[in-house]
């Protein structure tokens, strides 16, 4: 019996200075993780809209944000971008959960002329080898200079050139469609709350 209180009372004192150590890590490095994960966001709404290191991107303003999400529940964040002075487009995260693994979410840049600029897929469980592949250069451009006033679709054949047609990738169409409605989603926010 002894034996057995001696053991949990080790277990016990393990589990105590492993909780310390591990709430003491968090405390110290929450503010750096958060830091970075704010940089990578930033550079990833830069990226879809083609800014340089010297634009700027900003949130759009809380009410306006709150107004399309109570019409679009599937928009996580709204983003101006700026060359100078002049608006330059707007980075749109929305996310789809019909995803072959789950959710996926898409940022979409859209130039003020409405032409996308360019998709970056920033989050998916899909199958590496498979669904994953909708974060390739070559899944991803196809979107490049699509129209934002006709809707994007789905075809298994080579598209045809200054169609609204996307190709699908070979055993991944779910995960593609999920990225297409994605796209679509922010494409009727630029149309109908963004477009000036």
């Amino acid at each position: 019996m002894r034996e057995v209180i001696k053991l949990g009372l080790i277990l016990l004192l393990i589990c105590a200075v492993s909780a310390v150590v591990l709430g003491l890590t968090n405390w110290l490095t929450g503010d750096g993780i958060i830091e970075v994960e704010e940089n990578l966001s930033s550079e990833a709404r830069k990226g879809v809209l083609k800014l340089s290191d010297t634009d700027i991107v900003k949130s759009i303003d809380e009410q306006s944000l709150k107004d399309i999400q109570a019409e679009y529940e599937n928009v996580l964040e709204v983003y101006e971008g700026y060359t100078g002075n002049n608006l330059a487009g707007y980075a749109i995260k929305t996310v789809d959960f019909g995803g072959y693994a789950g959710a996926i979410e898409v940022i979409t840049g859209i130039s003020t002329d409405g032409k996308i600029i360019s998709v970056k897929v920033v989050n998916h469980k899909e199958t590496p080898g498979l669904g994953a592949n909708i974060t390739g250069e070559g899944f991803q451009s196809q979107f490049e200079g699509k129209n934002t006033q006709e809707e994007i679709i789905r075809t298994k054949v080579s598209p045809k050139p200054d169609s609204s047609e996307i190709q699908a990738l070979g055993g991944a169409t779910i995960s593609c469609d999920s990225v297409i409605r994605a796209v679509n989603t922010a494409r009727e926010v630029f149309n109908t709350g963004l477009l000036k």
